[in-house]
């Protein structure tokens, strides 16, 4: 479900559920299209596929009460483009529009980021590094303390950002 936004307690959605799972579904097509296509050019046996089955959706809400239902993190995956101007929290967003934030952690309490382009490290936005990004914020969201923590997670815990 794509998100349109929050308020204080509430998270809400558009209505756009079954068209976003058929434009994946498209993309998922084409692309399987052009790796077989690939595969009659290299003249390549062909590896036995799986088809892949329809999903049944069920019915999406428009909006979901989070304090209600005892949701106090989000973990946000926003994709490949940034861009944030639907994130109507201040604080959040620098006046460039990108996210403020120091190793994940935001100025603005309770929220943070995973998987911006040098969060802490080059490899920060690729899938083979951010994991060692996600362990360390999650000790910080967690509280879990370490001995002998290093110096970038203390700044992280204290969330001093330089704005510029």
């Amino acid at each position: 479900m794509r998100v349109l936004g929050f308020d204080e307690r509430r998270a809400h959605f558009a209505g756009d559920l079954e068209k976003s799972v058929a434009d994946a579904d498209a993309q998922l097509a084409q692309m399987l299209g052009q790796i077989d296509a690939q595969i009659e050019r290299e003249c390549l046996d062909r590896p036995s596929a799986t088809p892949i089955e329809p999903i049944e959706l069920p019915e999406a809400p428009s909006d979901l009460d989070l304090a209600r239902r005892g949701i106090g993190l989000v973990i946000w995956a926003t994709g490949y483009r940034r861009r944030y101007d639907w994130l109507q929290v201040p604080g959040v967003c620098g006046p460039d529009g990108e996210l403020l934030q120091h190793h994940g952690v935001s100025p603005v309490r309770g929220i943070y980021t995973m998987g911006i382009r040098f969060q802490s490290r080059r490899s920060s936005h690729f899938i083979g590094g951010v994991g060692q990004d996600a362990e360390a914020l999650a000790a910080v969201v967690t509280g879990a303390r370490r001995t002998g923590s290093s110096p970038r997670r203390r700044v992280a815990r204290r969330a001093s950002f330089a704005t510029g």
